[in-house]
C-alpha cells in the first residue's frame, strides 16, 4: 500500500468560516430517513413497457428532445444528458438483466439521495426521475458500479436550501471519555475498521477523537503497522455522524487519512459546481501551510473518486483552483488515489480504475504532459511500479530511468518515498534502498528528499527527532540534503518558534546552522 506523504497535526477549525462546509469527499453512507429528503420534489414510477430488446439502442435513434436514458449491454444511452430544471428522465432497461440507475457515490447514493429507486429495475420496465436542483449528476448502476453516466440539469438553484442536512451536526458522543476508554480499551481497531457498521456504532458511542487514539495505539503510531487507509475510513464515516466538527475532532497521523476521509465526505455532499470558492472556504482555514497542503491533497482524493476514477476529468476539475499550487496540490491527491484504487485500497470499495496498466509509466505516459501534472504524476508512479513488481526495489531502479528526462529525478524523488513508506520509516532500511539509486546527477539525493519528507508529513505537528534520526543514519553525501529538506519544512509545519527549535536540537552539531536559514 503506497505511503502518503501528510501526517501528525491538529486540525481546529475556525467556526465561521466552516458552518458552510457540508461537504467535500466521497462514499457518504448515511441512513436517510424520508424526512430528510423533503422539499426534493420529484417524480419516480415504474413503467412495463412491451417488449425487452436484447440489443441496446444506438445513439442515433435517440432524439436530442427525448428524456429517456437507455440501459443495456453497452451501459446508459446516452451516457451525457443535458436537461432543465423541473424536467424527468426516464431510465428504460434494454437489457435482459436488471439495472439500478443511482446517484453517487456508490455504495450510499448521497451526493442527490432522491435519484434513487432503491431497487433493481426489471427487464423490461423503466424508472423516472424528475430533476428539482441545476447541478451536474453523477450517476451509476448500484449493480455494476463501472457503469456510469451524467446528467447536467440547467436551471437557478432554489434560494431555499434543498441538500439534505446530516441530522448528525450538533450531537455528542454517547460515552464519556473515561467510558470510551474502558470500551475501546479491548478493542482491535485494525478489525473494526473493516467492519463500517461497528464503527459507525464506536464512533457515535465514543467520538472521532478516541477512535482515532486507539488506531494510533493499536498501530504502533503507524510504525508496525500502515494505519492509512484505517484513518481514511474513521474520518469518512465521522464526518458523515458528526459532520463539521470533524475536522475539530481529527489529526493528521497515519498520513492525515483521517483528514482526507473526511474531505471526501465534504466534497460528495457539496459537489463540484463552486469547487474553487468551496476549496478556498475550507482549505484557507487551516493555520499551517502543512494543513492547507493536506486540504488540498484530500481534494484530490475526494474529486477522483467523486468523478467515477476518470482521471483526466478530475485533473480538469483541479484546473479550476485559483493558484498553482493549489492545482499542483490537487493534482498529487489524484495520482495518488489512483494508485491505491488500482491496487485495490480506493476511496470507494468495489471500484477500479482504467488508469492503470501493466505498463509501469502508464498513466503518466497517457496523458497530458504539461510539466505540473507530469511532476506529479511521477512523484507517486514508483509507488505502481513497485506494485507489478511485488516491491522489488532493484527492478524500479531502471524504470525511473526510462521516465522523460525532466522526470528522472522525480521518479526517485517517488522511489525515496516508497523507501520510506514500505519499510515504516525505518532509518537503516531506508539508507540501504537509497544506495541503490545511481549515483550520478541528483538521482540519490532525491531520494533522500522522497525520504524525508515522508516522515515529516507522516508526524505531522508530532514530529520531534523522527526526522533527524534519519539524517544521521545517513552517509555524509546524504547528510546535509536531508537535514536541510527537513529544516526547511519546520515553518509550514510549526507556527510556534518553541517546537521548530526542539526539533532542531536533534540535528548533529555540524548541521544545526541550517535551522536558522
Amino acid at each position: 500500500m503506497i505511503e502518503i506523504s501528510m501526517k501528525f497535526f491538529k486540525y481546529f477549525f475556525v467556526v465561521g468560516g466552516i458552518a458552510a462546509m457540508l461537504g467535500i469527499g466521497i462514499a457518504v453512507y448515511l441512513h436517510r430517513s424520508a424526512s430528510d429528503f423533503q422539499g426534493l420534489a420529484h417524480v419516480s414510477e415504474v413503467t412495463p413497457v412491451s417488449q425487452v430488446t436484447e440489443e441496446v439502442i444506438s445513439d442515433e435513434d435517440i432524439s436530442v428532445d427525448d428524456h429517456t436514458i437507455r440501459m443495456g449491454t453497452e451501459g446508459y444511452r446516452p451516457p451525457n444528458l443535458t436537461i432543465q430544471k423541473g424536467e424527468t428522465v426516464t431510465f428504460l432497461n434494454t437489457d435482459t438483466k436488471e439495472h439500478w440507475p443511482a446517484s453517487d457515490i456508490h455504495p450510499s447514493h448521497a451526493v442527490y439521495p432522491a435519484f434513487d429507486p432503491k431497487y433493481r429495475i426489471p427487464p423490461g420496465e423503466s424508472w423516472s426521475f424528475t430533476f428539482e436542483r441545476p447541478g451536474e449528476w453523477r450517476y451509476h448502476d448500484h449493480i455494476l458500479p463501472d457503469m456510469s453516466g451524467v446528467i447536467m440539469v440547467e436551471g437557478e438553484e432554489s434560494s431555499s436550501p434543498t441538500l439534505p442536512k446530516p441530522s448528525s451536526q450538533n450531537k455528542n458522543p454517547t460515552l464519556t471519555k473515561e467510558k470510551a476508554l474502558i470500551l475501546l480499551a479491548d478493542v482491535n481497531m485494525i478489525e473494526i475498521a473493516k467492519n463500517e457498521t461497528a464503527l459507525r456504532e464506536l464512533i457515535n458511542q465514543s467520538g472521532p477523537r478516541a477512535v482515532m487514539d486507539d488506531l494510533l495505539a493499536d498501530s504502533g503510531g503507524g510504525s508496525t503497522i500502515d494505519c492509512h487507509q484505517e484513518s481514511h475510513t474513521i474520518g469518512r464515516v465521522a464526518y458523515e455522524e458528526f459532520g463539521v466538527r470533524t475536522f475539530r475532532e481529527g489529526d493528521a497521523s497515519c498520513h492525515s487519512g483521517f483528514y482526507h476521509g473526511a474531505i471526501e465526505a465534504f466534497l460528495a455532499e457539496r459537489g463540484t459546481q463552486n469547487v474553487a470558492e468551496d476549496v478556498k472556504e475550507v482549505c484557507d482555514a487551516f493555520p499551517t501551510a502543512f494543513g492547507r497542503f493536506e486540504c488540498l491533497h484530500g481534494i484530490g482524493h475526494g474529486l477522483m473518486a467523486y468523478q467515477d476514477y476518470d482521471l483526466p476529468l478530475a485533473l480538469r476539475t483541479c484546473d479550476r483552483l485559483a493558484t498553482d499550487y493549489d492545482r499542483s496540490s490537487c493534482y498529487g491527491g489524484i495520482f495518488m488515489e489512483n494508485i491505491v484504487t488500482a491496487q485495490g485500497f480506493g476511496a470507494i470499495p468495489g471500484h477500479d480504475t482504467k488508469w492503470a496498466n501493466k505498463d509501469p509509466h502508464v498513466p503518466c505516459s497517457i496523458i497530458d504532459q504539461a510539466h505540473s501534472v507530469q511532476f506529479q504524476c511521477y512523484q507517486m508512479q514508483t509507488s505502481w511500479m513497485l506494485t507489478l513488481f511485488d516491491y522489488d526495489f532493484d527492478r524500479a531502479v531502471p524504470e525511473c530511468l526510462k521516465a522523460p528526462a525532466d522526470m528522472v529525478s522525480v521518479c526517485f524523488k517517488s522511489f525515496g518515498r516508497d523507501a520510506a513508506g514500505h519499510t515504516l520509516r525505518n532509518p537503516q532500511k531506508i539508507r540501504d534502498i537509497c544506495e541503490k539509486v545511481p549515483q550520478e546527477k541528483d538521482f540519490y539525493l532525491q531520494c533522500v528528499v522522497g525520504a524525508i519528507n515522508v516522515i515529516v508529513d507522516f508526524w505531522g505537528d508530532g514530529l520531534e527527532n523522527q526526522g533527524a534520526e534519519l539524517c544521521a543514519a545517513l552517509p555524509e553525501k546524504g547528510k546535509e540534503s536531508c537535514y536541510t529538506t527537513l529544516a526547511s519544512r519546520l515553518r509550514g509545519l510549526f507556527n510556534e518558534e518553541t517546537k521548530r527549535s526542539a526539533v532542531c536540537a536533534a540535528f548533529e552539531p555540524a548541521y544545526q546552522s541550517l535551522c536558522n536559514k
